[in-house]
């Protein structure tokens, strides 16, 4: 099943509002709701009140799946800290079903319930929300004329270029930005990387990390990554050589992205480790809920080391190249799951940078747009950094890159180099390939021969990795990483945005 089944455009034009609420368009689940809580504590009350809410004899909430349900017990092994943690950040999917099925009405939708919720129970308003979509690549054409979706990687199925489509597309051809195979002589950075007491990790939520040379078999790699057990993430499709084809044995858009960001890592901080956290599909989209949970197990895990002193399982940055629009993005009486979860992340220490999308507008994309929301200054928490791409010479905002003041910074994120699965080869061939008098075989490129282990690509996907690497050599370089508590872990983390982008401490 495709992780885009079962999802829908919100209409700002026909979309149920409470008042005069300005909607925006956004791509959810309609049959699905986000609640709030652990099993058996206050999720199953929370269930419990929903069906009151919504007890129009048409929907029945259904019970969540099974993920809550194998952490709770497990949780009585951690601290209070880490119990504590979880039992507030926790969220679970549950199904809206009809009440009776073999009624004719149509299925009930989210949206429709989320606003009834709001309007007769703010408190429980609060504790619920849509199930989104999020995206790191925008597929050939659109859903409808308005893709409300994250677009990181610049690609394209469809040469536009000369007088036809956006000149935003011309990052999507091949020699202008667009994946595309390429060589690399530098040599493996980590070979020349100096010693330090704790190698900064920065963990990646992505596609995953594929067969490649710099990281088969290396010390800087922490795959598989659990809490207590449970894994944190799902497949690693960059492992999985045919999860990446098309029915016609094309390669997927986003096949390699992952590999790709730990490659720009790399290159930026030769010391780092990277923790892959494997959540999107090569297609390029993750629902919500995935991504979620994944983040709030990395970082009990990460807690879990600084209540128990364990260095191992620390997190120093967190790179993200992945987005969705909200629907209502500027009404304070809603609760956004996933920022709620990265100020947390940023309160224990961890260092947070998100792309800024790729959809040439100024519309805040989430989560990078959390960046610009207007709130308190915490000094005892490191902000978001969200990152926008700039063309190769650094003069010129790289024309698909989403601006605007929620925009921190600009890194180059058009035409870089950067590491692919050497075991990627699709289907596509050279537009030539002949043998000479002598034998020898000659041709022209193979445009989907990544065999070579590198690729050229654009977005503001790899604008985001270029400075998640820069921040944690900035760490090395302060030569602070072996402490664990999180006001250390906060105090370094400012002094490394002071130091890369003048940043000052509230």
């Amino acid at each position: 099943m495709s992780p885009t089944d079962e999802f829908r455009v919100l209409d700002p034009q026909t979309a149920v509002r409470r008042g005069g609420q300005e909607v925006r368009s956004t791509v959810y689940a309609p049959g699905r709701l986000l609640v709030q809580g652990l099993p058996g504590e206050d999720l199953d009350a929370r269930i419990g009140r929903l069906g009151e809410v919504l007890g129009d004899g048409r929907a029945r909430v259904a019970p969540p799946g099974k993920e809550g349900g194998r952490l709770l017990p497990l949780l009585r092994e951690a601290g209070p800290e880490v119990r504590e943690l979880a039992a507030r950040l926790w969220v679970s999917e549950v199904d809206l079903e009809l009440a009776d099925r073999g009624r004719a009405d149509s299925p009930p939708d989210a949206w429709e319930a989320v606003q009834q919720v709001r309007d007769l129970d703010p408190e429980l308003g609060r504790a619920i929300g849509l199930s989104h979509l999020l995206r790191i690549s925008a597929a050939s054409g659109d859903w409808g004329a308005h893709p409300y979706w994250g677009t990181h990687p610049y690609w394209g199925t469809h040469p536009y270029w000369g007088t036809h489509g956006s000149p935003a597309a011309e990052y999507g051809v091949p020699g202008r930005g667009g994946r595309t195979p390429a060589s690399w002589l530098g040599g493996d950075p980590a070979e020349r990387a100096g010693e330090v007491g704790r190698a900064p990790v920065v963990a990646v939520p992505d596609t995953g990390l594929g067969p490649h040379p710099w990281f088969d078999g290396s010390p800087r790699v922490i795959r598989a990554a659990t809490f207590l057990g449970l894994p944190i993430g799902g497949a690693d499709h960059d492992l999985d050589t045919a999860a990446n084809y098309d029915r016609d044995g094309l390669l997927l858009p986003c096949s390699g992205h992952g590999t790709f960001i730990a490659g720009l890592i790399r290159q930026g901080c030769p010391e780092a480790t990277i923790l892959p956290v494997p959540v999107v599909h090569p297609s390029g989209f993750v629902p919500e809920i995935e991504l979620y949970q994944a983040l709030v197990l990395l970082l009990l895990r990460h807690v879990t080391g600084q209540v128990t002193g364990d260095p191992s399982l620390l997190v120093d940055v967190l790179s993200i190249s992945l987005g969705y629009y909200h629907e209502t993005p500027d009404d304070d009486g809603t609760t956004n799951f996933l920022r709620d979860l990265l100020d947390e992340y940023g309160r224990a220490g961890i260092l947070v940078v998100a792309a800024a999308g790729n959809d040439g507008t100024e519309e805040p994309m989430l989560p990078a747009g959390f960046a610009g929301q207007v709130r308190p200054a915490d000094p005892a928490r490191l902000p978001l950094v969200s990152v926008g791409a700039l063309n190769p010479g650094g003069r010129t905002t790289a024309f698909f890159s989403n601006t605007g003041p929620w925009v921190s910074c600009q890194r180059v994120g058009a035409a870089l180099v950067s590491t692919v699965p050497v075991t990627f080869q699709g289907a596509g061939q050279a537009s030539v390939e002949s043998t000479s008098a002598s034998g020898a075989l000659r041709g022209t490129m193979d445009l989907d021969d990544f065999t070579g282990g590198f690729a050229v690509w654009s977005g503001t996907s790899f604008a985001a990795p270029a400075l998640a690497g820069a921040l944690a050599a900035r760490l090395v370089t302060a030569g602070k990483t072996r402490t664990v508590s999180p006001v250390e872990m906060v105090d370094r983390g400012w002094d490394a945005l002071a130091a890369e982008l003048t940043w000052k401490r509230p």
